[in-house]
């Protein structure tokens, strides 16, 4: 089978871990289908360097009318997987729309390279409506080919994207000759805008991500996530200050980066955290690895996501999940084994539940083993090449 995917975020130099899952993904496919041969179609969407301001209209005019700061190339990053990459620049969705047209023509490019590598794609498949699911419904109408989209949106729609819905998302998923959602509340909410879907789970590079026994003889909690507002840090940081205060003996390590990161880190201080809480920064995969080998369980306190990536490869990796019930909580937390869910945002009450995490010995193994059972790859791909294949017929 010929697979020729869009991911609508991707990694770059400057954003290492920026759609990072879509990549692993793609190559974990290929390991597991040799026989299938993919390719990834790619434009820059997270490299600076492509980025147009509008609010600098003159560096803009002179980024404009100059070559484009990035080169074509073609990476093998297996024997049967490659990323192709076209340069497109990108701005502000508002103005042209954001130059869909270059992107387009970006994806043409990129096609063109497949079908000259591989031969024509059976399907292609679109990681996210928008834009690539609306680049893969232009190709389809252009070259006749089915196309999936897998939703991953958190909410759906993002509220920097309800403006397009319309013209733009809805239009794709309803031609969308297949869509995948990866959580049942995913699910639910594109129904009410009348999107049939089917579910289907991430699946992560397990051979990277796999079981390890603890390192550390401190009760260690790990967040992994942006430092937005959507990941909900105030709870988890007032939580520890009441764990603090009752003299528990702990750690708390949060990996990541964004915009609040000062916020945090201030408030953090304010709440005379600096002893028990450590920020590590944007980590690199290995890094995130070894940052889980050596917790005991992941803490997220998000008010809304999907099926995070990050919870997967905790479970792969054996420890159990902490987080606060939103819509999809309940597809990953599907046995008490693998760890608990709370229905407040009450910071004593999260502590309390802190307190039962350190004190009830889960049992890592058995963690492991649920993952496999519930998430593993080989069953979701299996799953995925079902899907595939009702689709061409």
């Amino acid at each position: 089978m010929k697979i020729f995917i869009i991911p609508s975020w991707y990694p770059s130099e400057v954003y290492p871990s920026s759609g990072i899952f879509f990549k692993e993904q793609a190559i974990r496919l290929a390991e597991l289908k040799p026989d299938w041969e993919i390719g990834l179609s790619l434009w820059g969407s997270h490299e600076p360097r492509l980025w147009i301001q509008p609010k600098k209209p003159f560096s803009a005019l002179i980024k404009l009318s100059s070559r484009l700061p990035a080169k074509k190339y073609q990476q093998i990053l297996s024997p049967n997987c490659i990323e192709f990459f076209t340069p497109a620049f990108t701005w502000n969705r508002h103005i042209k729309s954001g130059n869909l047209k270059g992107i387009l023509e970006a994806q043409e490019n990129n096609l063109r390279l497949f079908t000259e590598y591989y031969g024509k794609p059976d399907v292609i498949h679109a990681q996210v409506s928008f834009p690539a699911g609306y680049l893969a419904m232009r190709l389809s109408q252009q070259h006749g080919i089915p196309f999936v989209i897998t939703e991953h949106m958190s909410p759906f729609p993002m509220p920097s994207l309800r403006s397009a819905m319309k013209r733009y998302l809805l239009p794709a998923l309803q031609q969308a000759n297949l869509v995948l959602a990866v959580s049942k509340g995913l699910q639910d909410q594109m129904n009410a805008h009348g999107i049939q879907s089917e579910l289907i789970n991430n699946f992560i590079d397990q051979k990277t991500f796999c079981f390890h026994p603890t390192r550390e003889n401190t009760f260690t909690f790990l967040a992994m996530g942006r430092l937005e507002q959507q990941k909900g840090y105030e709870l988890l940081l007032k939580a520890a200050k009441v764990l603090v205060d009752k003299k528990v003996d702990f750690r708390l390590r949060i990996g990541g980066s964004g915009s609040l990161e000062k916020s945090f880190q201030w408030q953090c201080k304010r709440l005379g955290l600096s002893d028990h809480v450590i920020w590590l920064g944007e980590l690199t995969r290995e890094e995130v690895k070894r940052e889980l080998e050596r917790s005991h369980c992941l803490v997220n306190t998000s008010h809304h996501e999907n099926q995070p990536v990050a919870m997967l490869e905790a479970l792969a990796v054996g420890r159990p999940v902490l987080t606060t019930a939103w819509v999809g909580s309940g597809d990953l937390i599907v046995d008490d084994a693998l760890g608990k869910t709370i229905d407040t945002r009450n910071p004593g009450q999260f502590a309390e539940a802190m307190i039962e995490m350190i004190s009830h010995p889960y049992d890592h193994q058995r963690i492991a083993t649920l993952f496999e059972k519930h998430f593993g790859a080989h069953n979701t791909i299996h799953l995925l090449e079902e899907k595939f294949r009702r689709v061409l017929g």
